[in-house]
């Protein structure tokens, strides 16, 4: 981590760890059909971009495009698609947001999950409460 929360560091090495992943991946590549490397590239790369992304909530785009390069070189290996081909409706057949997008998700979703188990424990304290005192 660096002293200014940038996450530079960290995102540098998911990239890293990513691109070698991908370039695995695009070497049995061959062997694989579209399902089975969206499989693979799901299971192994994208969950990488996921974890604990919603740290990375509130940082300029141009922070995250490393890892949105990382997300569209992904489509593109899925659909063995050109290097400079457009990922955009790639993106879109498969169902994935892009980084950015994914981020705010997750950041919001965790947010309702938040409170909703903060209404459900207050709901359940006072059912709680109001039972005892009835007793």
């Amino acid at each position: 981590m660096d002293n200014e929360l940038s996450f530079f560091p960290h995102i540098a090495n998911v990239a890293r760890s990513c691109r070698f992943l991908l370039y695995n991946i695009r070497r049995i590549r061959p062997f694989l059909s579209i399902q089975a490397a969206q499989l693979l590239v799901q299971s192994l790369v994208i969950s990488r971009l996921d974890y604990c992304n919603s740290l990375l909530a509130g940082l300029p785009l141009n922070a995250i495009r490393p890892l949105q390069m990382i997300q569209n070189a992904a489509a593109r290996l899925v659909f063995n698609q050109p290097k400079f081909s457009h990922t955009t409706p790639l993106l879109r057949s498969l169902h994935w947001l892009p980084v950015a997008a994914r981020i705010r998700f997750k950041t919001l979703m965790l947010a309702y999950k938040a409170k909703m188990d903060q209404h459900h424990l207050t709901s359940v304290t006072s059912s709680h409460l109001a039972l005892h005192h009835a007793v």
